[in-house]
């Protein structure tokens, strides 16, 4: 936001965008912005544009971890067996939140036991097994 008003600030001076790159290249050196994001902001400011604020724009989803969804985080867990990236997609937040909430939150070292990972693994990805025989699978890998 800093270098955007110093932008702002030679752009009402008069300056062209070439001679505002060259003069900030001069004071900043390799920390100024580039030519490209300098002529963007020019454009910005022609366009009617007077804040000096970035744009929203799409990326990495934010991390939303409030009470609300440490709760049904924990409610989750404790009803029914369901993995990180269930719950991600659940709650329309991404896997990192949902794994901040096991680790912080509900002090869990791991996201969930073994036994009912390898179970919700094994039901999504191998549905061919009728549920007794992948009880009695689970019976047998518990017993080794």
């Amino acid at each position: 936001m800093e270098q955007s008003a110093k932008i702002k600030f030679c752009f009402k001076l008069g300056k062209t965008a070439a001679e505002t790159v060259e003069l900030r290249r001069q004071v900043y050196g390799d920390n100024c912005l580039s030519r490209a994001q300098i002529f963007r902001w020019y454009a910005r400011f022609k366009s009617g544009v007077q804040t000096i604020e970035d744009e929203a724009r799409p990326g990495r989803p934010f991390s939303v971890c409030n009470k609300g969804l440490v709760a049904k985080v924990r409610k989750q867990i404790q009803e029914e067996c369901v993995t990180v990236r269930m719950m991600a997609d659940e709650f329309g937040v991404n896997r990192e939140t949902i794994h901040q909430i096991f680790v912080e939150d509900l002090g869990k070292r791991r996201s969930l036991p073994g036994l009912c990972r390898m179970y919700c693994l094994m039901i999504k990805h191998m549905s061919v097994f009728s549920t007794e025989k992948t009880l009695k699978l689970l019976v047998e890998i518990k017993i080794s």
